[in-house]
This record gives structure tokens, C-alpha cells and sequence, in this order.
């Protein structure tokens, strides 16, 4: 796919179809808005970005907008701190396709929550003249006289923010959104890597689909090793010493201490069969300890994430498991693994919880169960036969947030695991 392919277009797409995320400088998705920025801002006027404007990005917050097929729409940037208790909107751009949409106004007011969250008091940009009306509407005043930028005229104009408690949606449960630039360099390459695959497995969804191995209860798609080592080559290129363990194989230094551990497509039956729910999990163990972990969803776009420290976030925002304590109100996941011994004993566990808890669920993707405890979504989830790509990132998303996993050796497989996973409040100390 080029830069080119990633902009894109989709006529009639309504607002409520847009996903607006903030992404990591250099990363495709940062690399797609500046394709945006040209093709919208500086083409028409004949003019290009300079490798200094570029560099100097690297310092900014990029905030994009991506259409129903993953595509760049829209994009914005802000610069922190240009004056005391002021941050700057720069480079607004929309495509034409989209435009009278909503989807400038989104953008500003996801920006304008951003920057209320991160301590601001005020909010300035440079608006082209013709675009002053927009922005009045938005809440900005004028100031001064008007300019000349890029040759066209421009007018400066301010709004001072209200309290981040009082700002929109993301601020509502008193969680804050959590920085790009706040990220680990280590999370920063699994959550890139992890975007990239999920822009391969949403291209080639519903599509004919290469299968290497079709199992009595499992496939084997071509795409799998191919996402394994697209993630591979942006891992080892960040980290050319460390090593992989992946469900399609291993690659780097065998040796390191620190070890990527990669599913590149997990609930691949899923994914097979149309059923738009399956992830791509990146897990960072350093000797026997998981320290990182990226799971993202490409059909609903959600990228739960782990650093080092602090707690699991869903897109920036910071959740964790729900509070519910009886099993009469808790809503179970159920695993069932790929051999007859597996299912047996699969269904023996399932029975000891099914008549107690108020409804099971079977998803068909380990990770992003996980994912869902640990953002309150499932309270439990239970499988008999695991293999540690499937949890490693999630397993510390749920801990981090003091859920509780109890993993033993798989009764009906030597090299696999069992797993029972929940909020840690549920009684479910005999399950496993």
C-alpha cells in the first residue's frame, strides 16, 4: 500500500463514521496526514513541507480522523506549551470527499479536549481568512491584525478552555487520555506494528484468502505468516537485538533476555469466516517477566495498550476491570480448544460455571477477552487449552488493573495451558 492509498476517499460517509485517534510521530498513520496536509493545504498553493517543518513535527501531537475502511480523512496538529498555558492548532485539513461532514469541528473539539486534559488554560491558531466564520462558531475571538503565511492572509484567534472537568466525553469518568509522547519506545513500536498488520488483515477482510493448512478444527492462512513478519521486521528494526516468539515462528537473537511475543492474528476462524472479531496481540517479556503488551482490534479500531507502568488503556483512555462480585451478575467468556480431549474437559469447566453466572459468551479470540476483562466489558473467561501468544498481553493488561489470572497445565495437552481469568472479585477459585 502507498502513502497515497492510505488518504483515500469515501463519499457520503456520515461523522458517526469516523474514528478519530491520536497517533505516534512516523508511524503510517502520521505519515497518511501528511499526505493529507499536501494534497489539501500546500498543493493547491504549489508548495511543499520542508525537512525542517517535517523535524519539527516530531515534537507536535498528531491527531487523525480515519474513515470505515481504515483511511485518512482528516488530521490535525498541536503544538504544547508556545505560550504559558497555551497550546497551538496548526495544519487543520479534511478531505474534499468528507467535507461539510462535521468532521472539522470533531477534530477541533477532540484537540480542544486533549489539550484541556494536559493542563491548558487557552487554545490559539491561525486561521486562513475565509475559514474566521468556522472558527467563531467554535468560540474563537480574533486578535490583532491579519497576516500574511504561506501566502495567503490569515488572522490570529484565541479561546480560552473550560475546566477538564467540565470537557467532553473523555474526561467524564475522571480518566485521562494517555500521551503518544508518554508511550515507551517499546510500546510505541508494538502499538505501530500492531496498526500496521491491522491495516493488512481490514484490506484483505471478506476477501479470497489463502489457506496453507485447513485443520478439523483450526486454519492456517497464508496472511498469518504475513503479518507475523510485517510485525517482525518493524519490531527488530526498532530492536535489532532482540528476539521473536510468534505463533507463525521465531526470528532475531534467541539469546536476548527481551522477547517479543506475537499472535498476528488471533480468532483467525473468525477472520476466515467474516466475523469481524479477531486482533493482532504483541507481547514484550524481559527474562520471565511481561512488561508490555498492544492489542488492537482493526474492525472496531481499539487498541488496548500496557506500558512499563501505569494502567491498560483502550485508544488513551486508562480502564479497568468491573467491580462485580457475584457470579449472578457476571457476563463469561468460554474457550474451547481444537481436540476432542480439550473440548471434553472445556465443557466440564463450563458447566460448573454456565447455571451460575448470569449469561456465557463464546467470542472465538483469546486476546481480546482478556482485553475485554480488563476493560470491564467480560468479567471472566475460561479455556482449557492456551498457548502463552494468546495471553500474554492481555494477562498484563488484566493484572495491571487488579484482575486476577490463575493459569495450571492443560489436563488434555503437555504443552499447552488452562486459564481462568476474571476481575478478581468473582468467586471462581474451583474452576480451574
Amino acid at each position: 500500500m502507498s502513502r497515497t492509498d492510505l488518504v483515500g476517499e469515501r463519499n457520503g460517509a456520515a461523522v458517526d463514521r469516523f474514528r478519530l485517534r491520536w497517533v505516534a510521530h512516523g508511524s503510517p498513520l502520521c505519515e497518511a496526514c501528511v499526505t493529507l496536509r499536501r494534497a489539501v493545504l500546500r498543493r493547491p498553493l504549489g508548495l511543499d513541507y520542508s525537512e525542517e517543518e517535517l523535524a519539527e513535527e516530531s515534537t507536535q501531537w498528531h491527531l487523525a480522523a480515519c474513515d470505515g475502511r481504515g483511511l485518512v480523512v482528516g488530521c490535525l496538529l498541536v503544538v504544547p506549551a508556545v505560550e504559558a498555558e497555551t497550546a497551538k492548532v496548526r495544519q487543520v485539513a479534511v478531505a474534499e470527499s468528507v467535507r461539510g461532514q462535521g468532521l472539522g469541528r470533531r477534530l477541533m473539539r477532540e484537540a480542544e479536549t486533549r489539550i484541556a486534559s494536559e493542563g491548558f488554560d487557552e487554545v490559539v491558531l491561525h486561521a486562513r481568512e475565509e475559514a474566521v466564520p468556522f472558527y467563531r462558531g467554535l468560540g474563537y475571538e480574533a486578535e490583532g491584525e491579519r497576516f500574511r503565511e504561506i501566502g495567503l492572509l490569515h488572522v490570529r484567534m484565541r479561546r480560552r478552555l473550560p475546566h477538564p472537568a467540565r470537557c467532553e466525553h473523555r474526561l467524564t469518568r475522571g480518566a485521562l487520555p494517555v500521551s503518544v509522547s508518554d508511550m515507551s519506545p517499546e510500546l510505541e513500536a508494538a502499538v505501530a506494528a500492531a496498526r500496521e498488520a491491522g491495516e493488512v488483515l481490514r484490506e484483505n477482510f471478506e476477501s479470497d484468502l489463502h489457506v496453507d493448512e485447513m485443520l478439523e478444527h483450526d486454519i492456517k492462512l497464508r496472511l498469518d505468516v504475513e503479518c507475523q513478519d510485517l510485525i517482525t521486521r518493524r519490531l527488530l528494526d526498532a530492536f535489532p537485538h532482540h528476539a521473536i516468539y510468534g505463533e507463525e515462528g521465531i526470528a532475531g537473537d534467541q539469546d536476548s533476555d527481551h522477547q517479543w511475543i506475537v499472535d498476528p492474528i488471533d480468532g483467525t476462524v473468525n477472520f476466515f469466516y467474516g466475523i469481524p472479531h479477531f486482533c493482532i496481540s504483541i507481547a514484550l517479556r524481559v527474562g520471565d517477566e511481561l512488561v508490555v503488551g498492544a492489542i488492537y482490534d482493526p474492525t472496531l479500531d481499539e487498541m488496548f495498550a500496557v506500558d512499563h507502568e501505569g494502567p491498560a488503556t483502550r485508544n488513551g483512555t486508562p480502564v479497568s476491570p468491573s467491580r462485580r462480585e457475584e457470579l449472578g451478575q457476571a457476563v463469561v467468556t468460554v474457550g474451547f480448544s481444537k481436540t476432542k480431549e480439550g473440548m471434553d474437559a472445556g465443557l466440564a469447566r463450563y458447566k460448573k460455571v454456565a447455571y451460575q453466572v448470569r449469561k456465557t459468551r463464546m467470542l472465538g479470540s483469546a486476546a481480546l477477552a482478556l482485553a475485554y476483562i480488563a476493560c470491564g466489558r467480560l468479567d471472566a473467561y475460561i479455556e482449557e487449552q492456551i498457548s502463552i501468544w494468546d495471553i500474554a498481553a492481555g494477562k498484563i493488561m488484566v493484572e495491571r488493573g487488579g484482575g486476577r489470572i490463575e493459569m495450571a497445565a492443560s489436563h488434555s495437552h503437555p504443552d499447552k495451558s488452562s486459564i481462568v481469568a476474571s476481575n478478581g472479585l468473582l468467586p471462581l477459585g474451583d474452576v480451574l
